[in-house]
């Protein structure tokens, strides 16, 4: 064999030697399979069409029309219990007609004057979508090209859920916990809540300082503030609008604590939490994993927060202690689609 086809060998067998260790490394990332499969931005308006942005002017004898069509997904992992789509502006245009029908296709969903809703057997499943389209009839008299904007609301009800797993110790027979503080990744949804025990330590070791967090339990268990912040998460599709929790939508499982002094949660043994949806209707939610507390104020995203004083409740050397968090809020932003009306031509 020559030497040159002899170092082309050695040469492909190290870059496939390459290759093979990055498929198979833990710390590889393939990034060529494309988006993950759920997005936080749970519902999108996606494939916009427009038949004519700059129709012309309507007479009386020759109503010019245009057509505005879309398809609204649910990229999340749930199911949504209710979805909104509310052409709530429609700026000079109108809703074309046939008789008393409005040309409003909501795509498998309920038309209600000019809103589309999904609820109920008709709701958005996970990675769902519906078409919808809207006929519209652009102004009248219209003497020189005039811009018109028209907006549409996208509003929803979502749920998200945390938990946070804090070591305990008794201070005694314990000294350092053998486990350390570990939170879950945030659930899929626009919404996400970041829980803060007050528990941080620092231990010296040498010329470092390292932060370490556990609770205190048994005879001298030290009660701590814990901390719910929610914040908004993903991207912004249109113009958000203000996301509120009202009471009673943040529910709290604990797990190894009680709450003693300041507290914003109160204790339940509910079956199920209402939660009033858009319309004024009540949408029930089963309480089956066993949560106790429920919020007693509402929460305006990012502004508020929520807290709550835990003690450990257990006498033992060592245990990991839960809380667990769960939440519903409504999501709601504006869309808008502008047009620029023509005069009527010569």
């Amino acid at each position: 064999m020559r030497k040159g086809q002899a170092a082309l060998i050695i040469l492909v067998a190290i870059a496939a030697a390459i290759v093979l260790f990055l498929l198979i490394s833990p710390n590889f990332k393939n990034t060529s399979k494309g988006p993950l499969k759920y997005k936080n931005e749970v519902v999108t308006i996606e494939k916009i069409f427009v038949s004519a942005k700059a129709p012309y002017t309507s007479t009386d004898s020759d109503p010019v029309k245009t057509t505005i069509q879309f398809e609204v997904h649910n990229n999340g992992d749930q199911d949504i219990p209710y979805l909104e789509i509310d052409f709530f502006d429609l700026s000079g245009f109108s809703i074309d007609a046939e008789g008393s029908r409005l040309k409003l296709n909501c795509g498998l969903g309920e038309q209600a004057g000019a809103r589309c809703i999904y609820s109920g057997s008709n709701s958005l499943t996970s990675l769902d979508s519906r078409e919808v389209s809207i006929t519209l009839v652009a102004p009248k008299d219209i003497k020189s090209p005039t811009p018109y904007t028209i907006s549409y609301g996208v509003k929803y009800l979502y749920f998200g859920t945390r938990d946070f797993n804090i070591p305990v110790i008794d201070g005694t027979t314990k000294k350092q916990p053998s486990s350390q503080l570990r939170q879950s990744t945030p659930s899929i949804g626009p919404v996400a809540v970041e829980i803060e025990p007050a528990i941080e330590r620092t231990l010296t070791v040498g010329d470092e300082t390292i932060k370490q967090y556990w609770g205190i339990s048994g005879d001298n268990a030290f009660p701590f503030i814990t901390k719910f912040k929610f914040n908004q998460v993903g991207a912004v599709q249109g113009k958000l609008k203000d996301i509120n929790l009202t009471d009673g939508n943040v529910t709290v499982k604990l797990t190894g604590l009680d709450t003693s002094g300041l507290c914003d949660f109160g204790k339940t043994a509910a079956s199920s939490f209402s939660l009033t949806l858009p319309g004024g209707s009540k949408y029930e939610v089963p309480n089956t994993q066993g949560y106790n507390l429920v919020s007693k104020k509402p929460v305006v995203i990012p502004f508020n927060s929520l807290l709550c004083t835990f003690t450990p409740n257990q006498k033992l050397p060592e245990y990991t202690a839960t809380i667990s968090a769960a939440f519903a809020y409504q999501y709601e932003y504006i869309m808008t689609q502008e047009f620029v009306v023509q005069p009527s031509p010569k």
